[in-house]
């Protein structure tokens, strides 16, 4: 299903939360919606938009955003104790680890709390805690705005790198609307606690839960959404010092989960 909306608030739409309108903004629910969205649309004045967690509108866009609202999650077991998970664009990437962990299935559970949907992580590359969306990546389902044809593109063909994709490239940047994205998950590996001292300071922790706990913690004086988290340290209260702010980077201290002793020390610097 295709919904248009002329001059629509995009507010609740962008991670900033910029007061702003687009001359048109168009929902679809499903792949075969975009060869009759793209029929319509200045191929010079769209932007494909998920959750704008990677946007700065400093005013009103003259132009159209599309958005997709295709939801779907399939599962499908594979060999060696992997599943494969098809995950529609639209979906929120955060409720996608959820969904995995409860479901005893490793592989992403250190990219919690990134905001974005999954047809965004896959275009950025998002990674966290020594994990890249790209570790599971098998492919990513497209539609080819300028061959008009849907497309399966695999891991290799993606040309990840460093918050990077083939899709980021300039001659690339309106072409192609992610649909879906392909990835695999395990039920025997476990989660990924060797990245600087995440093993330290969870111990016995849930991993997604603290990690989500950590990035979620309000940031005096500073809008998180801005930060960056550089490392952090688990000490006993008797270690605890004055906190201090130099320069650009900053400390915070906050009560770990579940604990009357133990604090968690959080370095941050402006993004």
């Amino acid at each position: 299903m295709i919904t248009e909306i002329p001059d629509f608030n995009i507010r609740a739409f962008n991670t900033f939360g910029m007061n702003v309108e687009c001359s048109k903004w168009i929902d679809y629910t499903e792949p075969s919606d975009l060869p009759s969205v793209f029929a319509s649309v200045d191929r010079h004045r769209f932007r494909c938009i998920g959750a704008g967690s990677n946007m700065l509108f400093t005013g009103n866009y003259d132009g159209t955003l599309i958005h997709s609202s295709i939801l779907s999650v399939e599962t499908e077991p594979c060999d060696n104790g992997m599943t494969r998970l098809r995950v529609g664009s639209g979906m929120t990437f955060d409720k996608v680890i959820e969904m995995s962990a409860a479901a005893g299935l490793w592989g992403i559970e250190n990219l919690s709390a990134i905001p974005g949907d999954a047809g965004a992580a896959a275009v950025q590359n998002i990674g966290a805690y020594g994990v890249e969306v790209k570790d599971v990546i098998e492919s990513v389902e497209v539609y080819d705005i300028q061959e008009n044809r849907f497309r399966t593109i695999d891991r290799v063909e993606c040309g990840y790198g460093y918050r990077m994709s083939m899709f980021k490239l300039p001659e690339n940047r309106y072409r192609y609307v992610v649909t879906a994205i392909n990835i695999l998950l395990s039920a025997t590996s476990g989660p990924k606690l060797d990245y600087g001292n995440i093993r330290q300071a969870l111990e016995d922790k849930e991993v997604s839960a603290l990690l989500r706990w950590m990035s979620e913690k309000p940031l005096s004086g500073f809008a998180t959404r801005s930060c960056r988290l550089l490392s952090w340290w688990v000490v006993p209260e008797v270690s605890l010092r004055i906190l201090w702010c130099r320069e650009k980077f900053m400390t915070r201290c906050a009560l770990l989960p579940e604990s009357q002793s133990e604090y968690l020390i959080m370095k941050w610097k402006l993004a």
